[in-house]
């Protein structure tokens, strides 16, 4: 029959073997089992076998992570602006650098205008994830790139509000972290 051979200090499948009822093998205790790996964890008072748990420390790292992809998931899907009347809802772009540097670029040239008193001055448009081109003043398209900011920082918020969480969390509070909630929408 299939045998756990298991290390009586730390209940850790060390090997497996096929053995007849009987076998004895010193300083290991041996038990039936047709489902335990090396490795696991044998629970003598349950008599079953496990993975050993992942260390607190490991946890913790691996759901940064999880918040970290989460956080750049939802910045990169973009920032949907309610442009109203005959545009609605539009998504302005956030990728990648390139076009986070367009929008400070934008934003820079708007902020100037208005500073020099042109804040009804058209600045071209916004051209959206739909390829869209929507028409925008100075004063627009600045108040519109603010939003853009503040709800992509809406992420960066979200994320260090959940890894700080993380970072003082305890066995129970780690497992009561919700990660996907609490999102910029």
């Amino acid at each position: 029959m299939r045998t756990a051979v298991i290390d009586p200090a730390t209940s850790r499948v060390v090997n497996t073997i096929l053995a007849a009822e009987g076998f004895v093998l010193d300083g290991f205790r041996l038990v039936a089992s047709e489902t335990a790996s090396i490795d696991d964890l044998h629970d003598p008072k349950k008599n079953t076998f496990g993975p050993p748990p992942v260390p607190l420390d490991e946890r913790k790292a691996a759901l940064k992570s999880a918040i970290d992809a989460r956080a750049g998931a939802g910045m990169r899907a973009g920032y949907p602006h309610d442009f109203g009347g005959a545009y609605g809802v539009q998504v302005l772009q956030n990728r990648d650098t390139k076009d986070q540097t367009n929008w400070l670029s934008v934003a820079s040239v708007a902020n100037t205008l208005i500073a020099q008193g042109q804040a009804n001055a058209p600045l071209g448009s916004l051209r959206t994830e739909a390829n869209v081109n929507v028409p925008v003043t100075a004063a627009q398209a600045a108040s519109v790139l603010t939003a853009m900011q503040a709800y992509l920082g809406g992420f960066i918020a979200r994320a260090w509000a959940l890894k700080d969480a993380v970072a003082t969390a305890d066995e129970t509070e780690l497992t009561a972290i919700d990660i996907n909630a609490g999102w910029p929408a």
